[in-house]
């Protein structure tokens, strides 16, 4: 009893094994085991332990997991079975496996192994050897796989596994093609005698060998050898269909009608089909009334299904143009519950209105539900159309037929012209009413739902909240990129992109996937204005920019002022190289245009900022050629200003060409004009003076402050040549006469206000007293008479005339109080008050101080007092300054909480910052700004701007200068906020953050290195000013002459020009003494004389002159 049950189990677990699936069963014959001396099996403890292994390997085969069910069976074979042919029958599951599982290199050494070490009388011989040629086919070697298989079908034709090798080289020789080789052996296959289920799958598989070599006569004769075996089995149906149709296929009528008619006449399930198939065949080959008879036996003879649809789709295209429709049988009409019913009525109304049959379409459809099937788009257009049509047809029902039309559902591609019909005819008025039709318009189809909403749109505008509501509901559908395009203006329209970021991340989104389209695809003109107009529209004018070279090429002119808008916005961005790209499309596509002159001169203007001009003159060389002599000469006028600028020696040039096209007084004077401008910069007065005589000589019959400028410059520069008084006093009496003829009272006041800090500042201390009592006396009460005698009470005291000056403050004071300018007015004030108490006149004294006090109680804005108690503290008043800087603090920090835009918060910010810096407040200045740093550090434009970063500037100074060990700090906080203010445009942000980087950074390396890169980036900067300075003195010392000449050359135009306010007084000396250095080693003493003779007047030129100490190579510079 014991062994019998081991035995039992055994059996169960080897053939429960093969069935899974590792070995085919077929392959192996159960092993019968002779009883006598059978072995002891594993205990039952470990047998269970098998078994379970064994439920593992076949759930994991189950799941395609073989490398785990190899796992599995190795654990098996491991096991201590009693007979080696247990062991082979694992290993040869094993095998399969490992073939299964991609492991071929492991199956191949096992079977190999197995092979090896059993001789081929084994009863399971065969089926290792065909495992190993099968292995080895798969692993590539063909050869040698098929001379294997062919000694397998000779040694063991009978055994399972030779007639498998048979049918292998069968299909090998079929792919190679070689059909007698393929034929001979599915022949010596078929010829055993096998079951049907193995014989006529093979049958059908030489039938479609013939097929595919169009040998017709046999694959007919096969086939119908087959068929004329199965069909007297009832599951040969599908068999028989597909013969019937691959008959049909080949054109093999006959055969195919024979199978047909068999099927049709026959009581299987695919009678239906087989007889729809014989009205197909009897249709193509022109018997249309038995075609037509077979059709009406699909249609009443059999149950519902898709052939009934089927037939009746043909009985209508077999009827033509017959107005009569095919009866249909009203079971199938009625059977409203059969999966096809709606499919059938579909085609009722495709019929009908092919036959025109409107109201018969309508009909049909209103009995179907409006459910969401296959089928319902049909249903759709079918019932709109039919709407349409009777709306063209019947002129006293339109609107009710429209009505019907726009409600039909699901929406289909006819509906956006079918809405805009109905809002023209019907809807012109938005009501709730007719809003209400399209609430569900957001689940359709996104390319649908895009159109419709742009038809309503156009008809109702985006105003409607039921319709801004269906634009944000659509937009979240998946759209395709150009139907997104068609709602981006709507989205722009309504500022959804500047509200939330989303909308704005969708809408690059559409941009980047329309780029991919229309780089991919056909090129579109139309979509690339599209995209280009979307993106410059909201602002993306980088991608608009980028967008537009990539596709010049292949386009068409896009537009001249939308081309200008992004030439403006390259050249605000200084893209160099994207701006001379598009300026050249911009001329091949508007050659005529009459902004290429400005144009181009921007093109010069964005190289004049860069260390080298030589490319800039290039430009300007290049340009000339093509320009007519009137664009030239305008185009010249553009660019001298800039040379000029920078004291470029291109600039004589540019006025030889002026000169030689000058066609009048005033292009002769422009021109003499803008070069005695330069030698004026230059510190060469001589020629200064000879351009400036020509061209004050010609100036009659300019305005009168055109004349004084240049009347000015010419006594400026007459002076400095070291000119004879009496020629210059001739200057002075002819401006004078000039300015008495000004009949404008404002421009004779700006005029004489102007000529006299001048003359101060030549040192002609009695005709500047002159011309600001003249100007002081007009009594105009304009700004610049107010400043005249302010500057007149101011210049008496620089000279020493306290009496005078006290006596001028105090008819100022009289004149005129704070609220008119409040600026001069409080400096007027804080200056009396110092020279009164030098005089302990306590009358004077007490009246100053009364002024004072009404000014103090009086004044609210928080700037001007804090500016006061600057003022007053400069002249020691402690105790005002004190209780002016409390009050303006507290105003300040009120202005700064109650601002209602960015702009006025931080200007305000940034203005208190300042002021409490300047005065000394360290603590008070960065206290003030500390709680901003992280803001300006955010990339979230919506809660910063360019003042935010000039008030972080002003606290980075308030930090640094509040102790030595604060400067690593600011470094670090300027050097991360001058990324972000680089990053969003804020040019003056960025280059006062270099400043502090310069400035404070701990190696000379660094300072200089940001230095560069304010010269490079920031060229007409302050600190540009100053850092040109250091690094020309760096480049002397590392003997670069050139680099050091060009630096300082460029710095002497800045430091000379409409900048010259803006610098501290030692910087002007400081590049002074290295031009003068450098014209001495040029032999240039005549220039260099003039620099020597001002910086020897200069009383702090042995404490403040620090370039020198950098010539020698020492760490200096000032910042």
């Amino acid at each position: 009893m014991v062994t019998r049950y081991w035995r039992s189990r055994f059996r169960w677990v080897v053939m429960g094994f093969l069935a899974a699936g590792c070995l085919p069963v077929h392959r192996v014959n159960a092993i019968e085991l002779s009883m006598s001396n059978y072995p002891a099996f594993p205990a039952a403890e470990e047998l269970s332990r098998l078994r379970d292994m064994y439920e593992q390997a076949r759930q994991q085969q189950r799941d395609h997991d073989y490398a785990g069910a190899a796992v599995a069976m190795e654990h098996l074979v491991g096991a201590q079975w009693p007979f080696d042919t247990d062991v082979l029958s694992f290993k040869l599951g094993l095998a399969r496996c490992y073939q299964r599982a991609q492991m071929g290199d492991k199956a191949e050494l096992l079977l190999v192994d197995l092979e090896n070490s059993t001789t081929a009388k084994h009863p399971l011989y065969p089926e290792i050897y065909f495992q190993l040629s099968s292995a080895i086919l798969e692993g590539g070697d063909r050869v040698r796989g098929l001379e294997r298989f062919r000694y397998l079908a000779d040694a063991f034709a009978e055994s399972d596994a030779g007639q498998q090798a048979l049918l292998i080289l069968a299909r090998e020789f079929r792919n190679d093609g070689d059909i007698a080789s393929a034929w001979m052996h599915y022949d010596r296959y078929l010829s055993t005698y096998l079951g049907r289920k193995s014989r006529h799958p093979v049958l059908l598989e030489v039938a479609d060998m013939y097929f595919s070599t169009n040998e017709l006569v046999k694959a007919e004769q096969i086939g119908l050898q087959v068929w004329s075996e199965i069909n007297r089995y009832p599951d040969a149906g599908n068999t028989g269909l597909e013969l019937a149709r691959t008959f049909k296929r080949h054109g093999l009528i006959s055969s195919a009608l024979l199978v047909a008619n068999d099927l049709c006449g026959s009581d299987r399930e695919q009678a239906q089909e087989g007889c729809f198939l014989v009205a197909q065949l009897n249709e193509e080959s022109g018997q249309s009334e038995l075609a037509a008879s077979s059709y009406r036996k699909v249609l009443d003879a059999f149950a519902f299904s898709r052939f009934s649809v089927r037939a009746y789709v043909a009985l209508g295209k077999l009827g033509g143009d017959i107005a009569a429709m095919p009866e249909v049988p009203e079971v199938l009409l009625n059977n409203r519950t059969n999966e096809h019913w709606s499919a059938l009525m579909t085609e009722i109304a495709k019929l009908a209105a092919k036959k025109e049959l409107h109201r018969v379409v309508i009909d049909t459809l209103e009995r179907v539900p409006n459910a969401s099937d296959k089928t319902s788009q049909q249903r759709a257009r079918l019932y709109l159309n039919a709407c349409v049509a009777l709306a063209g047809t019947e002129e006293t029902h339109v609107c009710s037929w429209l009505d019907r039309a726009v409600r039909v559902r699901p929406y289909i591609s006819e509906h956006g012209k079918t809405v805009r019909s109905w809002i023209k005819e019907c809807a012109y008025e938005n009501t709730d009413a007719h809003l209400a039709i399209f609430d569900d318009l957001p689940a359709a189809d996104g390319k649908l739902a895009v159109e419709v909403l742009e038809e309503l749109v156009a008809g109702w505008g985006t105003r409607p909240d039921r319709l801004r509501a269906m634009i944000m509901h659509i937009w979240d559908l998946e759209l395709r990129p150009r139907d997104r395009l068609a709602l981006a203006p709507m989205v722009v329209e309504l500022g959804l992109d500047r509200k939330w970021p989303r909308w704005k991340d969708d809408l690059e989104k559409t941009e980047f996937a329309l780029w991919d389209e229309t780089r991919e695809r056909t090129f579109h003109q139309a979509s690339f204005v599209a995209v280009l107009g979307l993106l410059a529209d909201r602002g993306r004018e980088d991608e608009a920019v980028v967008w537009l070279l990539a596709f010049a090429e292949q386009a068409k002119a896009p537009g001249m002022e939308r081309t200008r808008s992004l030439l403006d916005w390259l050249y605000g961005q200084k893209d160099v190289p994207r701006y001379d790209g598009l300026l050249a499309w911009y001329v091949r596509w508007y050659p005529d245009s009459k902004d290429i002159t400005r144009y181009a001169a921007r093109q010069v203007e964005l190289r004049i900022n860069g260390p080298d001009l030589k490319a800039a003159w290039a430009i300007v060389e290049q340009w000339l050629p093509k320009l007519a002599r009137d664009d030239a000469r305008a185009f010249l006028t553009m660019v001298s200003k800039h040379f000029l600028a920078r004291g470029s020696p291109y600039i004589e040039p540019i006025n030889a060409y002026m000169l030689a096209m000058a066609e009048n007084e005033i292009d002769t004077i422009d021109a003499h004009r803008q070069l005695g401008d330069y030698y004026l910069k230059m510190m060469d007065f001589d020629k200064a003076v000879i351009h400036l005589e020509q061209a004050f000589a010609l100036s009659a019959n300019l305005p009168d402050k055109e004349k004084v400028k240049i009347g000015t410059g010419l006594l400026k520069a007459a002076l400095e040549a070291g000119y004879e008084e009496s020629y210059v006093r001739y200057l002075l009496a002819g401006i004078e006469r000039i300015m008495m003829g000004v009949t404008d009272p404002a421009l004779r006041a700006q005029s004489g206000n102007q000529l006299g800090k001048l003359l101060q500042d030549l040192g002609l201390h009695e005709e500047a007293y002159r011309m600001l009592r003249q100007t002081a006396d007009l009594g105009d009460g304009s700004m610049s008479t107010k400043a005249a005698l302010y500057n007149l009470a101011k210049t008496y005291a620089e000279n020493g005339h306290d009496d005078l000056a006290i006596a001028t403050y105090m008819e100022y004071l009289g004149k005129y109080d704070s609220t008119t300018d409040p600026r001069l007015y409080n400096i007027a004030l804080a200056n009396a008050l110092s020279i009164a108490m030098k005089g302990a006149d306590p009358a004077l004294i007490g009246e100053l101080q009364m002024k004072t006090e009404a000014l103090v109680n009086g004044v609210e804005d928080p700037f001007i007092l804090l500016d006061l108690a600057q003022y007053f503290g400069r002249q020691g008043h402690t105790a005002i300054q004190d209780e002016l800087l409390k009050k303006g603090l507290d105003e300040a920090t009120k202005q700064i909480n109650d601002a209602e835009t960015l702009d006025e918060k931080y200007r305000a910010l940034e203005l208190a910052i300042k002021r409490l810096y300047k005065m000394g407040y360290e603590d008070e200045a960065e206290a003030l700004g500390e709680g901003y740093y992280q803001v300006a550090l955010s990339t979230d434009s919506s809660d910063q701007c360019e003042r935010l970063h000039l008030a972080e500037y002003e606290r980075l100074r308030a930090m640094r200068a509040n102790g030595y060990g604060n400067s690593a700090v600011a470094v670090e906080q300027a050097t991360s906020l001058f990324v972000v203010a680089e990053a969003k445009g804020y040019e003056r942000a960025a280059a006062n953050y270099l400043a502090i980087i310069a400035g404070s950074s701990a190696t000379q390396e660094e300072r200089f290195a940001a230095k560069e890169i304010i010269v490079d980036r920031y060229p007409t900067s302050v600190y540009a000013f100053r850092s040109k300075v250091d690094l020309a003195g760096k480049a002397y010392h590392e003997g670069d002459k050139q680099k050091a000449k060009m630096l300082a050359v460029d710095a002497l135009a800045q430091a000379s020009g409409t900048y010259e306010k803006e610098y501290a007084e030692n910087l002007r000396y400081n590049v002074l003494y290295i031009n003068a250095v450098l014209l001495d080693e040029e032999g240039r003493s005549d220039l260099s004389a003039p620099m020597w003779n001002e910086i020897d007047q200069y009383k702090y030129k042995d404490s403040w002159i620090y370039v020198d100490e950098i010539m020698k190579g020492k760490p200096s510079g000032y910042y």
